[in-house]
């Protein structure tokens, strides 16, 4: 979740340019589809990994409201794309507001919520991914040459203190790419650690932990709210 700049500051206007994740699978060497339930924890499924996917999108805006996707190669118009609320794989289905757990690469994984689906017409969807962080993670993120700023600590030890109940942040860090790069649905403990106080903004300038209830960060209350969580 490494981002490029160590310059920290709240701001809304900075843009970069992402390209969207290829499929990893083949990479992870356990990248069975699992099926889960909300009390249970996954369940291997023998699954054929699926083949690394096309580079569809680029977006501009990472970490910022607009995403902008853009599409390559003569892909059709995000906005052309057919909204939808769930979309099939192997062994089970993903919905809108669900907490998967990700292939990112060989041995990484991490979590996201699923903030948008979108139907291709070839038959593939498309998942707009809204990382989950650690402290840790956030931490990082924070330190410049190994320091935290101040206001930084601050910020951290605030919204994020060492003893909170929680241990998982929505971040406004987020990616597209094709649906079958989730591996399950997160476990229980996983859903019920998330925070509801409070969402990371992080761009590649600026990082900052605000309230979820920040006018400003109204688009990532509606992503918050998706789905169904228990109450930290």
């Amino acid at each position: 979740m490494d981002l490029d700049s160590d310059i920290c500051g709240p701001s809304d206007n900075d843009y970069d340019v992402q390209p969207m994740i290829e499929n990893e699978g083949e990479d992870c060497p356990d990248n069975a589809r699992n099926k889960t339930s909300a009390d249970s924890a996954p369940v291997p499924v023998i699954s054929q990994a699926p083949p690394p996917a096309d580079v569809l999108y680029l977006t501009k805006g990472d970490g910022v409201r607009n995403l902008s996707p853009r599409p390559v190669d003569g892909a059709k118009p995000w906005r052309q794309l057919a909204r939808v609320s769930s979309a099939p794989l192997e062994t089970w289905d993903i919905h809108l507001g669900d907490i998967v757990q990700v292939c990112l690469e060989k041995d990484r994984k991490s979590y996201a919520k699923i903030s948008e689906i979108r139907r291709l017409d070839d038959g593939r969807y498309v998942v707009v991914y809204t990382w989950l962080y650690r402290r840790e993670e956030v931490q990082a993120e924070f330190e410049t040459d190994g320091i935290i700023p101040r206001l930084l600590r601050r910020n951290l030890d605030k919204r994020w203190p060492a003893d909170a109940t929680f241990q998982y942040m929505l971040s406004t860090n987020r990616t597209i790419t094709l649906w079958d790069t989730a591996i399950s649905r997160a476990p229980r403990d996983v859903v019920e650690s998330v925070c509801h106080s409070s969402i990371y903004s992080t761009t590649p300038s600026t990082r900052y932990i605000w309230s979820v209830n920040s006018p400003r960060f109204k688009w990532m209350k509606k992503i918050h709210d998706l789905g169904t969580y228990s109450t930290i």
